[in-house]
Parts: structure tokens; C-alpha cells; sequence
């Protein structure tokens, strides 16, 4: 909970704006910045939406454009001890900013939370047997290709077509 100073090549909230020193279609000086109110997802969770445990049935998406190494890790904390963690999908943008060695070190320790991770809608990742090197280099030769990560628990399989079950 804060506040964070978000930029944009173009307008305030349009696609691809984000947090940091690069965002897509970066314009350098004349980018645009504004402040905004930062909220964890359990507080969300907890305080706005309503939302209980256990996260069985919930989706999450999250596109952050460049800060997902940042974010992710961030997970780990509040999930570490849940049963039923939420199903995610997230976008990686590496060709924007590349994530250092300690954040994927941080992604990959939330992503040994979950049974399968998949890149894109086919590629099953052996997370649980992956370094932080592995995972690097597996989202660093998807630039600009489908960089869409799906974490997901057994009891999910079933519920994704073709996804690998047990």
C-alpha cells in the first residue's frame, strides 16, 4: 500500500503504460507520468472485492509491463502457506526491461508454489527441478512471441484442455 509514479509513451493509462525507468513506446522526456495508489492483492482481496479463502476458483491476470520480476516474488509470503493457491496468467515483457538474477530467482521460488507452470498454451516448464537460470533462459528466447505464463494446481488440470494431469 503506497503510492508509485506509473509512465506512459503517450496519454495516462493507456496500454502498455507502466512502473519504472522503461515502458513500451518510451518517448524519454516527453513521456507522461502520474501518481497512483498502490494496493497488495490480499488487501484487495480482502477489502474490496471480497474474496475468500481458500482461492480455489480464482483467476488472476497480471500484465504490469516490465515489472512482473518485481512483482511476482511479492507472491510468495502471502500464498506460501495456502492449500488452493489462485490460478495465474501473466504476461513477462522482457524485451522491456530485463529482470536482474535475484528477481528471477524470486519468480521462480513463487512459481515452485504450484505443480505446473506453461508457457503459452502448450509448453509445460519442469518448475520444480528448474534454476532461476533455466527459467531466464526460457522467457529470454520468447521475446515477442507469446510471453504468457500459466501457474496452475493438479486440481486445476482437468479444467485446461490437454494440460498434463498428474
Amino acid at each position: 500500500v503506497g503510492m508509485t509514479r506509473m509512465k506512459a509513451g503517450r496519454h495516462p493509462g493507456m496500454s502498455m503504460s507502466g512502473i519504472g525507468k522503461h515502458v513500451a513506446q518510451d518517448k524519454g522526456s516527453r513521456s507522461v507520468t502520474w501518481m497512483v495508489q498502490c494496493y497488495t492483492l490480499s488487501d484487495i482481496f480482502d477489502n474490496y472485492w471480497l474474496i475468500e479463502k481458500p482461492y480455489k476458483d480464482v483467476l488472476i491476470k497480471i500484465d504490469v509491463e516490465s515489472y512482473e520480476c518485481k512483482l511476482i516474488p511479492s507472491f510468495y509470503d502471502w500464498l506460501r502457506n495456502e492449500t488452493y493457491l489462485p490460478k495465474m496468467f501473466i504476461s513477462f515483457h522482457p524485451q522491456i526491461a530485463s529482470c536482474t538474477d535475484e528477481e528471477y530467482r524470486g519468480v521462480l521460488k513463487f512459481f515452485k508454489l504450484y505443480d505446473h507452470i506453461r508457457f503459452g498454451d502448450k509448453e509445460e516448464f519442469d518448475v520444480q527441478n528448474a534454476t532461476a537460470k533455466d527459467f531466464k533462459a526460457k522467457i529470454s528466447a520468447r521475446k515477442n512471441i507469446d510471453n504468457g505464463v500459466v501457474a496452475y494446481q493438479q486440481h486445476h488440470a482437468e479444467k485446461f484442455p490437454g494440460a498434463k494431469q498428474g
